[in-house]
């Protein structure tokens, strides 16, 4: 009897503690909104990974303070801290453009340094060459931006590579063609689980069941 008890307190514990985390990350995100002027589509667009750009953007900004700005906080009062607060407006914070490429790939939006040296061939060199400061909502309009460039860039690197293994060129990759694919990839089974396995995969890729890998498939495979 204690036991069960104790379990349901415990589960009502989680409970509350969730629903506190929830409310809290609400609150958080009608800050952001508010601060950053930000409108229902760019809450909708960005809603699961918002706090997390938020704070990584906030911190990349700050790294622009003057080194002794922490000084001249340190010399006021808490009183003083409060009045100048209430009495300014609420305005974006805005984050230099040298700190756009590490402020991306530290929110993983582009996956690796080498890509973001395409990326500025494409996408981001007219933003270096304003040199203007971004706003938070700026940023996220990049990150859309960004994320459709690597999508559309992946899917032409995926089309060639699948092209390369489609050597009868018939539109489909067939069991022996798929079978060179992933000896180069250096998956070759070591046993009979690796081949359940890999054979798990291409059952589970090949969606109409043809026995070949169409173009789609191949995307979801990989």
């Amino acid at each position: 009897s204690q036991r069960r008890l104790n379990i349901k307190m415990f589960a009502e514990l989680l409970s509350w503690t969730r629903k506190e985390i929830r409310d809290l990350q609400a609150a958080q995100v009608e800050e952001v909104v508010k601060a950053e002027d930000l409108t229902a589509e760019d809450l909708e667009s960005h809603r699961a990974d918002l706090l997390p750009f938020y704070n990584i953007f906030v911190s990349h900004c700050f790294e622009t303070l003057p080194d002794n700005a922490e000084e001249h906080e340190g010399e006021r009062t808490e009183d003083e801290e409060l009045k100048e607060k209430k009495s300014k407006p609420v305005t974006p914070i805005r984050l230099p453009v040298k700190f756009l490429a590490p402020t991306l790939l530290a929110c993983g939006v582009v996956p690796s340094k080498h890509r973001i040296r395409r990326l500025a061939a494409e996408v981001l060199r007219p933003i270096f060459q304003k040199g203007e400061a971004l706003s938070f909502r700026s940023f996220l309009s990049l990150v859309q931006l960004v994320r459709e460039q690597l999508k559309e860039t992946l899917s032409r690197e995926m089309e060639q590579i699948f092209l390369r293994y489609d050597m009868d060129s018939s539109g489909d990759l067939s069991k022996p063609e798929v079978a060179v694919l992933v000896a180069e990839l250096g998956l070759n089974p070591r046993g009979k689980e690796d081949q359940m396995q890999i054979q798990r995969l291409l059952e589970e890729a090949d969606a109409d069941g043809s026995g070949d890998i169409d173009f789609h498939e191949f995307q979801t495979l990989m």
